[in-house]
């Protein structure tokens, strides 16, 4: 008697669901999701990763590879290539070096610092990046709150020396 009870619960249940729950159905329907061998999706040719050429003026906010690699928190140190930058016809008006990012890379220096795409600045940084010319990103300013740790050190430093000081002075006065 069980038996039949229980059947007929599945029976009435397997009615009212959704037809696309049935195991079958989801069984078929993953079956078709991967129109490749297993073996074959992973052999296949991958894109390579999006690369970012990052250009350091010396008057910006970001004027030292050190800087920049704080600033995006590289996990190794930036490649730097030796490029020129070009016109609009591709014509080379001078020699500058461009640092190589990540995708990673360049959102952490979007998250951090205004940058404008060197289209949007007044010179027209066009540089030659993996044999085409690209527009470099340019850091114009670092967003409010960010530091590189840099001026904090350097702070901190003075703050130290002036308790020096003012230890030698109040030992130096006679009491």
């Amino acid at each position: 008697m069980p038996d039949l009870r229980h059947k007929a619960i599945l029976a009435a249940a397997r009615a009212t669901a959704n037809p696309q729950d049935d195991p079958a159905i989801v069984r078929a329907r993953r079956k078709n999701l991967y129109p490749w061998p297993l073996e074959l999706w992973h052999a296949r040719p991958r894109l390579p990763e999006p690369r970012f050429p990052a250009l350091l003026t010396p008057d910006g906010p970001i004027s030292s590879v050190s800087k920049l690699e704080k600033l995006v928190e590289a996990e190794s140190p930036l490649e730097a290539i030796e490029t020129v930058e070009v016109d609009r016809n591709d014509v080379e008006i001078r020699k500058v070096t461009v640092y190589n990012m990540s995708f990673d890379e360049y959102w952490k220096m979007r998250d951090k610092a205004e940058v404008c795409l060197g289209s949007e600045t007044e010179d027209r940084m066009l540089v030659m990046f993996r044999e085409k010319s690209r527009y470099a990103w340019i850091v114009k300013a670092l967003k409010e709150g960010v530091t590189l740790g840099d001026e904090d050190e350097d702070e901190d430093t003075d703050k130290t020396k002036d308790e020096d000081t003012d230890k030698t002075k109040e030992k130096s006065v006679p009491a």
